[in-house]
């Protein structure tokens, strides 16, 4: 059976790119990020599916802070 794709539909997506720094959906497939664009373009996925839970949302990419040195500022 093919996997899936859902669409996840927003107020506005963030990007953090500066050749699209917004766009409208976000598409995932074996829950990696595989597209954003518009409803629309990402319907060309195969096997697409909508899901409005964050419609009414704005959504930014995760940011990890992965050298932070914790214990220093106790000191």
């Amino acid at each position: 059976m093919d996997q899936q794709t859902i669409i996840y539909p927003a107020k506005i997506v963030r990007t953090m790119d500066p050749s699209r720094p917004v766009a409208t959906a976000i598409a995932v497939r074996d829950g990696l990020i595989r597209a954003v664009g518009s409803v629309e373009e990402l319907r060309a996925y195969p096997n697409t599916v909508i899901d409005e839970r964050y419609a009414q949302q704005v959504m930014v990419p995760g940011f990890v802070e992965a050298h932070a040195h914790a214990g220093s500022g106790g000191m």
